[in-house]
């Protein structure tokens, strides 16, 4: 595993045995030894007009990293066909390729 050599990480790994997954979320210096690990998440209550803080915002480096450990548990972005525009426009192309077939079929047949 490669860790950053110093600061924060987020790991996850696969939990089938809770149908889950499990994170790690930890700190390291500069000699990259750990040195804590959070052991708690907290929720407080909020007022209904107030502006809720990020729980925590991480370095670029740090999310593609959880991405990566999320992706070998086996998850993948949920894509709705319908909001895909490449699907969308390889679809037309392939319906104007069909018509043009039956377009040439239908006069092959005429004559």
């Amino acid at each position: 595993m490669d860790f950053p050599v110093q600061g924060l990480s987020i790991r996850a790994q696969s939990a089938p045995w809770y149908d889950g997954v499990e994170f790690l979320i930890f700190d390291r210096d500069q000699l990259n030894k750990t040195r804590g690990v959070v052991s708690n998440i907290e929720f407080t209550t909020v007022e209904e007009a107030e502006i809720a803080r990020p729980t925590l915002t991480l370095p670029i480096e740090v999310v593609q990293m959880l991405f990566n450990d999320l992706w070998q548990c086996g998850l993948r972005p949920t894509i709705d066909k319908h909001d895909s525009p490449g699907e969308l426009r390889a679809t037309k192309e392939h319906l104007k390729d069909l018509q043009k077939l039956v377009f040439n079929h239908w006069l092959n047949e005429q004559e």
